[in-house]
């Protein structure tokens, strides 16, 4: 990790990023049937534990992290995470997830905001946008901001990404947020 996280920062010709992410915690298979991996996340967490007393990273957080693996970190750890980047968008919350988050001051960073862009169209949405003379995609956004958490949208042009900004001028009201909070769609 240490050796990683230095290589970086030389490659990027700087002194220290803002934040540095575990990015599961876990393999993506769950791993070897019995095999412990809570020993390997603190281990690596120690070692960003130790870039960040040494101001390496300003913030150290963490991506994928389900409540066990929030609560085996936080038992073993100095440096509560500033954040954990999940995916929620409407009609994926992660309830649990985000309970364990808010009640210890840990950042919902919420990356896959648009479904990957299957929930556009979808009829509730977009009378949301119309009606508050707004993209679909800021109509999300907002929610997301309004529920707390951190939007992590992804766009690679120009306009799109000038126009994911453009979403502090409005408020969705309480009947906004409940259509959003109770979205359904048909995953692909």
């Amino acid at each position: 990790v240490r050796e990683y996280a230095l290589k970086s920062l030389d490659n990027l010709g700087l002194d220290y990023v803002d934040c540095y992410l575990i990015h599961n915690a876990r393999p993506w298979s769950d791993g070897i049937e019995g095999h412990d991996y809570f020993e390997e996340n603190v281990a690596v967490y120690k070692v960003m534990e130790e870039l960040y007393d040494e101001g390496k990273v300003r913030s150290i957080g963490v991506s994928n992290f389900l409540v066990k693996d929030l609560e085996n970190l936080l038992e073993y750890s100095m440096v509560i995470p500033v954040l954990n980047q999940i995916k929620l968008h409407p009609g994926y919350l992660q309830e649990d997830i985000v309970e364990f988050c808010e009640n210890h001051q840990i950042l919902v960073e919420a990356y896959s905001p648009f479904a990957t862009g299957k929930i556009f169209g979808h009829e509730d949405i977009i009378k949301l946008a119309q009606k508050h003379n707004k993209t679909e995609a800021q109509i999300i956004l907002r929610w997301i901001l309004q529920l707390g958490h951190l939007p992590l949208p992804k766009s690679v042009t120009k306009e799109r990404i000038i126009s994911n900004l453009d979403v502090f001028d409005f408020n969705l009201d309480d009947e906004d947020m409940k259509v959003m909070n109770n979205f359904k769609y048909e995953a692909q």
